[in-house]
């Protein structure tokens, strides 16, 4: 009876390690050559908790449709490339070239020569000429932002969790954070959903999804664009404030740093994936 006992439990092991795919495996081809996507990886050593917070989970969106959650490593990501393209089109679209783009991108994108003084030597005229070129410009420095994306979330030294939803199958958001060097602080490197589904809360479980998997997060930070009134609005309705955090790449005069901290009242609560108040303070408010 000991020995069946022993058998079994070696065989449940093994089961569970042949099912559980390695975090720190690397991809067979180059960074920019990977031909499929993957779940995340997970370590071979976590324990069975740790294992299901990386597992696909679901939640019902405000029309009650059941959207799908998945954790990524690796890959193309193209439809969510697909997904952030047109959310930053349609965020972006009633700006002009000139808020958007400096000479330089102009030129690089679409081939435009502005003057060397830039747009202020140009005439209204000779503005409203250059927003044809605008569209392409914005299709192509979204693209550029999304191939270093892409580059970074193949790159294996670097910890970079990606969270992608979808709907029967087809993707319609994403995101993505790493840790900094702050304990309990975490970056927002990307965060789309597409324009026919805003509003109807998977942008915020998707924002969410970090404190699932990485439980310790006290304070989350991020760089959006001053014009990106829509950003801007969703990240306040979650009670974001602005801060001096500013990306390395990013000059402040075009963006503003935003960020969320865990008010030491609350908690979050991996089964509704929202954060509750804390039960001695609960208990408090009930016995005032």
């Amino acid at each position: 009876m000991l020995y069946k006992i022993l058998l079994t439990s070696i065989m449940a092991v093994m089961s569970l390690n042949a099912e559980t795919p390695r975090l720190e495996s690397k991809p067979t081809n180059a960074i920019k050559e990977v031909v499929k996507r993957t779940d995340l990886h997970v370590q071979k050593d976590m324990n069975p908790f740790e294992v299901s917070r990386f597992a696909p989970w679901s939640f019902k969106n405000k029309k009650n449709v059941e959207v799908t959650c998945t954790w990524l490593r690796g890959g193309k990501l193209e439809s969510e490339r697909a997904i952030f393209v047109a959310a930053f089109t349609q965020a972006y679209k009633h700006l002009r070239l000139e808020q958007l783009f400096t000479p330089q991108q102009v030129k690089a994108y679409a081939g435009a020569i502005v003057p060397e003084d830039g747009y202020k030597a140009l005439s209204q005229e000779a503005l409203d000429a250059l927003q044809v070129h605008t569209s392409i410009c914005l299709e192509k420095f979204l693209h550029e932002v999304f191939d270093d994306e892409v580059i970074d979330v193949n790159d294996v030294k670097k910890e970079i969790y990606t969270v992608s939803a979808s709907i029967n199958g087809k993707v319609v958001g994403f995101a993505a954070c790493n840790p900094t060097e702050v304990p309990g602080q975490i970056y927002l490197r990307q965060l789309a959903v597409s324009p026919e589904y805003w509003r109807m809360g998977i942008g915020k479980k998707l924002l969410y999804s970090f404190f699932r998997v990485l439980p310790n997060t006290k304070h989350l930070i991020l760089a959006v664009r001053r014009l990106n009134t829509c950003a801007r609005d969703f990240y306040s309705a979650l009670n974001f404030s602005e801060c001096d955090y500013m990306y390395e790449k990013l000059v402040a005069e075009k963006y503003v740093g935003l960020q969320f901290i865990v008010p030491n009242t609350l908690y979050f609560d991996q089964d509704s994936m929202t954060f509750k108040q804390q039960p001695h303070m609960a208990w408090q408010q009930a016995n005032k």
